[in-house]
């Protein structure tokens, strides 16, 4: 079961509060949301709307946290940072999931940024050499030697660094990584890479990372497609041994066939939703679902005066018309100036979270508190029903 901060702040207890000004108790404010943020990725927790609501910072790296707390907590973090601060009690360090799946998270509670590396003792993540990826968009160098990898890493006052494994060699392999990653590209160049001792094949079995909701649609080593397998959540192959080579891997969407530029440049607020002649009832209620998101939407974000509520029209009368949005099974897609979106459950979850970018909200920090202590603090931060940041 996973773990849930359930409680909020009560932050009145913690402050002396009565002496500060407005503006320093939102700094301490900010203060204890980056410390939910650090504690949640070192003890595995999910933290609930009481204490994310109204906090920008913490209502965006919720999906984050989540991945990767429900990948689970494992008891030895399998890593630790080298050199003077190795044993710094401030440097949190955590991993979570097993093997190819795993996520190892570091977390700076101390006032000084760190700089220096960390050493992964890949024997935790079974027989394979590890090569690593931030946990986003960005680029990492390491140096693989067996079951062990070295990464210089950055991780300033306050802030969690999150890496995961995306690519498994056997456990002989050592040499340097570059690893290059965006939301659907990944390139990872091995230099120098053999075994100790020679190797016996010409190549080895190596496996990938397949992010959550996305398939391959193209895998290549040195330009040269590559044959694979698809496993769960990670994709076999053969790899030529060689003294250097370049992996490059192209995701797609299991949910989504169009671009998310494609989809997020659709114009939902002129649309209306087309269902036709009987419509299924899980149809109706993913048209109901995309009302309500942009009724929402509208009010709270756009800040519109009068909600905007799409039009929901049923039956051989719905006729055709352009930039309408239509259910209809098989991967949501623009397609001549109409969008089709998928009723599938996972594909209206994996819509839904693509259009929270473009319309994002973090909601407003509460008016009110569970005592009067809580609700006089917030009162005087002036904070209630606006955001913390």
């Amino acid at each position: 079961k996973t773990l849930v901060w359930w409680d909020d702040y009560d932050a009145a207890p913690l402050l002396k509060w009565r002496e500060m000004s407005p503006g320093e108790i939102r700094q301490a404010w900010l203060g204890l949301a980056d410390f939910v943020l650090l504690r949640s990725l070192y003890m595995g927790g999910i933290p609930t709307p009481r204490l994310t609501v109204g906090v920008p910072k913490l209502m965006e790296a919720l999906p984050m946290i989540h991945e990767i707390v429900r990948a689970g907590w494992q008891p030895a973090p399998a890593f630790q940072p080298a050199g003077a601060r190795a044993n710094d009690p401030g440097l949190w360090a955590a991993r979570y999931g097993e093997g190819l799946g795993t996520f190892l998270t570091l977390g700076n509670a101390t006032a000084s940024n760190f700089s220096g590396e960390i050493e992964i003792d890949g024997r935790y993540l079974g027989d394979a050499s590890h090569v690593f990826a931030p946990y986003g968009n960005g680029k990492l160098t390491q140096t693989v030697a067996g079951t062990s990898t070295r990464i210089p890493v950055n991780v300033g006052t306050r802030e969690t660094l999150a890496l995961k494994s995306v690519l498994a060699l056997p456990a002989r392999q050592r040499g340097r990584a570059m690893v290059g990653q965006t939301e659907n590209h990944l390139r990872i160049e091995l230099e120098n890479a053999g075994e100790t001792p020679a190797p016996r094949s010409s190549s080895a079995v190596s496996r990938l990372r397949v992010p959550a909701d996305a398939k391959i649609a193209s895998l290549a080593v040195n330009g040269h497609s590559l044959d694979f397998a698809e496993e769960p959540d990670a994709a076999r192959f053969k790899l030529p041994l060689r003294a250097s080579c370049v992996i490059e891997a192209v995701f797609e969407s299991r949910w989504l066939a169009s671009p998310p530029d494609a989809i997020l440049g659709f114009d939902f607020e002129k649309a209306v939703i087309l269902l036709g002649n009987s419509p299924a009832p899980q149809a109706r209620e993913v048209a109901e679902r995309l009302r309500e998101y942009f009724r929402f939407a509208s009010t709270e974000i756009m800040r519109r005066r009068q909600p905007l509520v799409l039009e929901i029209r049923e039956g051989a009368d719905a006729g055709e018309k352009r930039g309408a949005i239509m259910i209809q099974p098989g991967r949501t897609r623009v397609e001549n100036g109409n969008l089709l979106v998928d009723p599938n459950p996972s594909a209206v979850r994996a819509l839904l979270r693509l259009l929270d970018r473009k319309y994002f909200f973090a909601g407003r920090f509460p008016t009110t508190g569970e005592n009067d202590d809580e609700r006089a603090l917030i009162q005087k931060s002036g904070l209630g029903g606006k955001i913390l940041e």
